[in-house]
C-alpha cells in the first residue's frame, strides 16, 4: 500500500483509503454510486479533473473535509479555464453556509447541486416538461435531506 508520504494526487489518496478499508472498486461503487471504471481512472491519474459531485461523494464516504482535500490537492478545485470566477456548483461545495435554518452538510450540498444542474438544463431549453418533474423530485429529495440533517 502507498504510504502517506508517497500520495501525490487525489486519486492516489482515494486508492489508499479504499485499499486500507479492504474495498474493491465494486464495493466502493455500491457505496458512492460512482462507476468502477471512473474510480479506476481517477486512482491511476488518467482522470485528473473530477466533478465537485464526485469529490463530494468520495470525501463524504471517507470522512475527509473538502477543506482538507483543497489544502492537500488544490488542483482538484481548479477550473478548466484560467478565470478566477467560480461556478455556482463550486461555490456550493467549497463554502460553508446556512440553508433552511441549518448549516449545510455534504448531502444537502449535493442535493442543491443536482437542483442547480437541472435548473440550468431547464433554462437553456432542454426537455421542458420532463425537466419540471425532475426538478420537483429533486426538491422533494432536498426536503428529506434537510429534515434528516
Amino acid at each position: 500500500m502507498t504510504s502517506t508520504n508517497e500520495i501525490q494526487t487525489f486519486g492516489e489518496l482515494i486508492k489508499a483509503l479504499r485499499m486500507s478499508r479492504g474495498l474493491s472498486l465494486y464495493d466502493l461503487e455500491r457505496e458512492v454510486e460512482i462507476s468502477p471504471a471512473y474510480i479506476s481512472r481517477l486512482e491511476r491519474g488518467s482522470r485528473r479533473n473530477p466533478t465537485m459531485e464526485i469529490v463530494g461523494r468520495l470525501s463524504s464516504f471517507f470522512d475527509i473535509s473538502l477543506s482538507t482535500i483543497e489544502e492537500l490537492f488544490p488542483e482538484v478545485f481548479k477550473l478548466n479555464d484560467s478565470t478566477d470566477i467560480d461556478t455556482l456548483n463550486k461555490l456550493i461545495m467549497k463554502s460553508d453556509f446556512i440553508f433552511a435554518g441549518s448549516r449545510v452538510n455534504i448531502d444537502i450540498k449535493l442535493a442543491l447541486q443536482e437542483i442547480i444542474e437541472s435548473l440550468e438544463e431547464y433554462i437553456v431549453g432542454k426537455e421542458f416538461r420532463s425537466q419540471e418533474a425532475t426538478i420537483l423530485q429533486k426538491i422533494d429529495k432536498l426536503k428529506e435531506r434537510v429534515k434528516s440533517a
